[in-house]
């Protein structure tokens, strides 16, 4: 599960995740994660990951991106 960054598609979908539609942020940790977790419909089980490590993690990876 820690590993689950590692791949580069997951790790833009996890900035995606952030921003709805009209590019607004998104504030509910909760509505992040379902829209993470509903871009790898048939792979859901090798990109699964928890509430907890998923918000430890996104903010260092948005950190990452502007550099």
């Amino acid at each position: 599960m820690a590993g689950f960054f590692n791949c580069g598609y997951a790790r833009v979908a996890a900035r995606n995740s952030v921003y709805d539609e009209n590019g607004k942020v998104i504030y509910d940790k909760g509505t992040r994660l379902q829209r993470f977790s509903g871009i790898f419909s048939e792979n859901k089980e090798a990109f699964a990951v928890s509430q907890n490590t998923f918000d430890k993690r996104l903010p260092v990876l948005l950190q990452n991106f502007k550099k």
